[in-house]
C-alpha cells in the first residue's frame, strides 16, 4: 500500500521555527542607571548655572512662589479670594506644582526647577514603560535612554515652564490610553480623562498631542463595542453605555480647563491671541469663513493682564493668508517642525535613528498597538501644530519626543545581523551621550552638515545647516545651554539696591521702595521676582541661597515704566526710590544710556550699578544701569575736590556762612594740584581733566576750567576719547563707525553766567570700554556746535589701568 492510499493521511509537519530569544533581564538596571544619572546631572547643573530669570521663565517663578506666599501665609482675605485675584495666561497646575516643591525643598529658583527634573524623570519611565508593551527590556532601557539625551527633553528640565509638565501629563495620558484597550477598559479610560485634563491645565496646546490618539482610539472602540468584541476579563456591556462612558472621559478631560479658561477668558484671549507668527496656518484664512462669528476673536471684557515680563517686543506682525491653505500648510509650514526636529529638539544622529524607524514599522514585531500610537501621535500633533497653531516655537515638539524615542528604537530592527546591531547601538548610543554631556557641560561646536533648504524660522535660530551638535539651543525665551558660571547681572543688581537700603538704614516711610524701568522696549527682566528675593523678615520669598543679611529694610516693589525718565520724574508721578535704565546693544546704545543717566543725575539720582545682561534666545541682550536718590552731601562727607564744589553749588545745602568759608578753603587746597596751562579759547584756561572709573565700563569725566575774562555766548566742550587701531573692533557698533567716542559738556548754568577767575567743573558720566585713549578737548558753539578754537591734546589715557586701582 502506497502512502497516498493510507487513511486517514499523515499529518503534515510545519517547519522548525526558531524560538524567540529570552529577555535578559537587565532593561530594570539600565533604567536605573539612566535615572539616576540624569537625576544627578540635573542637580549639579542647576547647582552650577547662574543665567539670568528673565521673560517667560520669571514670569512662571513670580507666579509659583506667589502661590506658596499664599500656601504659606494666607492673606486676610482668605486663600479662595486671594486665588482669583491671580492673573496669568497659563494654567496654574505647573505654578501649584512649583509651590507644592517649595512646601517641601525650601524656596529658591532652583528648587523649583526641581519640578521640572523630576516630571521629566517621569518621562524616562514612562517612555520605558511605553516600550515594554511590546518590546525587551533591554530594548525599552534603550528607547528610555535615547529620549533622555535628546536636547529639548533634557534641556527643559532644567528651566521652569508648563511645557515639562504638559509634556510629562500628556505622556502618562497616552500610556493610560494605551492600556485602556481603544477606551473599553472604564479604570484605564477614566485615568486618561483624568491625565489629559491635569496636561491641559498645564498649557493651553496640549491637546496637539493628544486629540488625534484619543479620537482614533474612540472611534475603534466604538467599532468593537458595537460588534460585541471587548476584552475578555470584562463584563459585556453595550453600544450606549460605552459612549456614556466616553463622555465620562471627556468630561474629566475638558472640564477642569474649560472652567478655568471661562473665569480667566480676558488673559487667555488677550495673550493668546496675540502669539501668532507671521502667516495663517491650514484651517485659518478662507477656512476661518466656515466658523462665521464664532471664527473672530472676542473682545475681552477688562483690560489685558500688563506682565513685564510677557510684554511681546516687536508688536504681533499682521497676519498674511496662503493663497490656497492646504498646499501652503504642506509646503510651508509642515518643513518648519522638521527642522526644528533635527536641529534643536534631536540633532541629526537622532533625527536620523528616528527617520529610520518609520519604515522598520512594517516588520511584523512592530504589528501593534504601540506602533499605531507612534503614528498617530506624531502625525495627529504635526497636523494639529501645523496647520492650527501659527508660532512655529521648537518647545511645540517636546510632547512628541517620546513617540519619536518609541521610532528611534525601532529603527535598530532594520541593522542586519546581531553583531552590526551591536555596534549601531554603541555607535549611537555614543552619539546620544556626547550631545547631552556636550549641551550640559562642554559647550563644544556647532558641527553642522551643510544645507540650503532650511526654512526661515531656522535660519533665525541661527543653524546653517543640519545640525550634528551644538552649544546652544534657543527656543525663543527658553535656551538650552551649558551652566553660566557668572553671576546673574539682574540679581546682583537688586543685591546692590538692597545694599544701598540697608546703607540708608530705616527710612521715614515705612512704605516699599519702588523701583522703575526706564527702557524704549519691553525689557523683560524679571523685575518682580527679583525685587521679592530681598525682602525683610519674615518673608517666605528669599532664595536659600540668600542670607537674612542680604535683605532690603524695606520691601523693594517695581514702580513705573517709562520710554524717558522725564515720565518718571514730571507730576504727578512720584519720583521712584530707583531707577533701572534698560538698553539692547543696538543703535546708539551707549549715547541712550548716557543721556538717560545725566537726566537722573541732574534730578538727584546717583549711579549705583552697570552691568550687561546676556541675551538669551529671542531676549536680547543689554545693558542695565541702576541708579538711585542720591544721599545728602555734607560737609562732613565732602571729602574730594568734586564732593565740596556740588555742594558749594547746592541751593538746598544752606550752608551757614563760617561753613561756606570753610568749605572754601578746603576747596582752594584740593584744587593746588589742577595748575593745567592749556588754553582752549579767548579767556578759557583747561587746569585739568579727571576720570573716575565708576563700575566696569562706566565712568565719570571731570573737566576743570578758569575762565579768566567773562564770557561771550553759550560754550560747550566736546572730548574725543580714540583708541589704537588694533582696538577699534571692541568699541560698541556706532562709535565704531566713528573711529572714537564723542562727548559734549554742556555747562550747566550756561557759560555766560561764568564768572573770571572762578573755577567752573564739568561734570559727566560716560560709558566706555577699558581701552587706552587719545583724549581731545574742543571748545565749540552750544547752538552751532562750530569749534572755537584749536583742539587741545589731552594725552593717553589708560582707562583699564584707571578701573585696576
Amino acid at each position: 500500500m502506497t502512502e497516498e492510499n493510507t487513511f486517514p493521511a499523515p499529518a503534515a509537519v510545519p517547519p522548525p521555527q526558531a524560538a524567540p530569544r529570552p529577555d535578559p533581564g537587565h532593561g530594570p538596571w539600565m533604567l536605573v542607571l539612566v535615572l539616576a544619572a540624569h537625576l544627578v546631572l540635573g542637580v549639579v547643573w542647576l547647582g552650577m548655572d547662574h543665567h539670568d530669570l528673565r521673560g517667560d521663565e520669571a514670569h512662571h517663578l513670580r507666579v509659583a512662589a506667589d502661590y506658596y506666599a499664599l500656601l504659606g501665609a494666607p492673606p486676610e482675605e482668605g486663600r479662595l479670594a486671594a486665588l482669583a485675584a491671580f492673573r496669568s495666561p497659563y494654567p496654574p497646575l505647573p505654578h501649584l506644582l512649583g509651590a507644592a516643591a517649595a512646601l517641601v525643598f525650601g524656596f529658591s529658583p532652583d528648587r523649583l526647577t526641581l519640578v521640572p527634573l523630576l516630571l521629566f524623570e517621569s518621562m524616562i519611565l514612562g517612555v520605558y514603560l511605553l516600550a515594554r508593551r511590546s518590546r525587551r527590556s533591554g530594548e525599552a532601557a534603550r528607547a528610555a535612554l535615547l529620549f533622555s539625551c535628546m536636547p529639548l527633553a533634557f534641556g527643559m528640565s532644567r528651566l521652569f515652564s508648563p511645557d515639562m509638565a504638559a509634556a510629562a501629563l500628556g505622556l502618562w495620558a497616552l500610556y493610560a490610553l494605551l492600556r485602556s484597550g481603544f477606551l473599553l477598559r472604564p479604570g484605564w479610560a477614566r485615568a486618561f480623562g483624568l491625565l489629559a485634563g491635569w496636561a491641559w491645565l498645564c498649557k493651553p496646546d496640549a491637546p496637539a498631542c493628544l486629540l488625534a490618539p484619543a479620537l482614533a482610539w474612540a472611534a475603534w472602540g466604538i467599532l468593537r463595542a458595537a460588534s460585541g468584541a471587548v476584552p475578555g476579563d470584562l463584563a459585556p456591556f453595550g453600544l450606549r453605555r460605552h459612549c456614556a462612558r466616553l463622555l465620562l472621559v471627556a468630561l474629566l478631560a475638558a472640564g477642569p480647563f474649560a472652567g478655568w479658561s471661562l473665569y480667566h477668558r480676558a488673559d487667555l484671549l488677550a495673550w493668546w491671541g496675540a502669539q501668532r507668527g507671521t502667516a495663517e496656518g491650514l484651517v485659518h484664512g478662507d477656512a476661518a469663513g466656515w466658523l462665521g462669528p464664532f471664527g473672530e476673536t472676542p473682545q475681552p471684557p477688562h483690560p489685558p493682564l500688563d506682565d513685564p515680563d510677557l510684554a511681546q517686543d516687536p508688536p504681533p506682525p499682521a497676519r498674511r493668508i496662503p493663497e490656497t491653505a492646504p498646499a501652503a500648510a504642506v509646503e510651508r509650514f509642515w518643513p518648519v517642525y522638521a527642522a526644528h526636529a533635527v536641529n534643536e529638539a534631536l540633532f541629526l544622529p537622532l533625527a536620523l535613528l528616528a527617520a529610520l524607524g518609520v519604515p522598520a514599522l512594517l516588520r511584523r514585531r512592530n504589528w501593534n498597538a504601540s506602533s499605531l500610537l507612534c503614528l498617530v501621535w506624531v502625525g495627529g500633533a504635526v497636523l494639529m501644530l501645523a496647520g492650527v497653531f501659527t508660532l512655529r516655537n521648537p518647545r511645540f515638539l517636546l510632547p512628541m519626543l517620546p513617540a519619536l524615542a518609541l521610532l528611534a528604537d525601532r529603527g535598530f530592527d532594520l541593522i542586519p545581523g546581531r553583531p552590526l546591531r551591536a555596534a549601531a547601538t554603541v555607535l549611537f548610543g555614543a552619539a546620544a551621550l556626547f550631545q547631552c554631556a556636550n549641551l550640559s557641560l562642554l559647550g563644544l561646536g556647532p558641527v553642522a552638515v551643510p544645507h540650503d533648504g532650511l526654512p526661515a524660522e531656522s535660519r533665525a535660530l541661527g543653524n546653517t545647516g543640519l545640525v550634528v551638535f551644538k552649544p546652544v539651543v534657543a527656543m525663543g525665551n527658553y535656551t538650552i545651554h551649558p551652566p553660566q558660571r557668572e553671576a546673574s547681572a539682574v540679581l546682583e543688581t537688586f543685591r546692590d539696591i538692597a545694599l544701598q537700603e540697608r546703607r540708608r538704614g530705616a527710612a521715614e516711610d515705612p512704605g516699599p521702595a519702588t523701583v522703575a524701568l526706564v527702557a524704549e522696549r519691553p525689557a523683560r527682566l524679571g523685575a518682580a521676582l527679583h525685587a521679592r528675593f530681598f525682602d525683610p523678615d519674615p518673608t517666605p520669598l528669599r532664595p536659600t541661597f540668600l542670607r537674612a543679611g542680604d535683605a532690603s529694610l524695606r520691601p523693594l516693589r517695581p514702580g513705573a515704566v517709562g520710554e524717558a525718565p522725564a515720565e518718571l520724574l514730571t507730576p504727578p508721578a512720584v519720583p521712584p526710590d530707583h531707577v533701572l535704565l534698560w538698553s539692547p546693544t543696538d543703535g546708539d546704545h551707549t549715547a541712550r544710556l548716557e543721556t538717560w543717566a545725566a537726566e537722573l543725575h541732574a534730578a538727584g539720582y546717583e549711579s549705583l550699578a552697570h552691568r550687561r545682561v546676556p541675551g538669551r534666545g529671542a531676549l536680547p541682550e543689554g545693558w542695565l544701569h541702576a541708579l538711585c536718590r542720591r544721599t545728602p552731601r555734607t560737609p562732613e562727607t565732602a571729602s574730594t575736590l568734586f564732593d565740596v564744589y556740588d555742594l558749594l553749588r547746592d541751593p538746598a545745602a544752606a550752608l551757614p556762612d563760617q561753613v561756606r568759608i570753610a568749605l572754601e578753603g578746603r576747596f582752594a587746597d584740593l584744587l593746588r594740584p589742577y595748575q593745567g596751562t592749556a588754553p582752549l579759547g579767548d579767556g578759557l584756561r583747561l587746569l585739568g581733566m579727571h576720570v573716575t572709573p565708576l563700575f566696569p565700563g562706566w565712568a565719570a569725566v571731570r573737566i576743570v576750567l578758569l575762565p579768566e575774562t567773562a564770557q561771550q555766548g553759550d560754550l560747550a566742550l566736546t572730548v574725543t576719547a580714540t583708541p589704537r587701531p588694533e582696538d577699534l573692533g571692541k568699541l560698541p557698533p556706532v562709535p565704531r563707525e566713528l573711529g572714537m567716542y564723542y562727548w559734549d559738556f554742556f555747562p550747566d548754568p550756561p557759560s555766560t553766567a561764568w564768572r573770571a577767575g572762578e573755577t567752573v567743573i564739568l561734570s559727566r558720566q560716560v560709558m566706555v570700554e577699558s581701552l587706552t585713549y587719545r583724549i581731545a578737548v574742543t571748545l565749540r558753539d552750544a547752538e552751532t556746535g562750530a569749534p572755537l578754537a584749536e583742539t587741545v591734546e589731552a594725552g593717553a589715557l589708560d582707562f583699564a589701568a584707571l578701573e585696576g586701582k
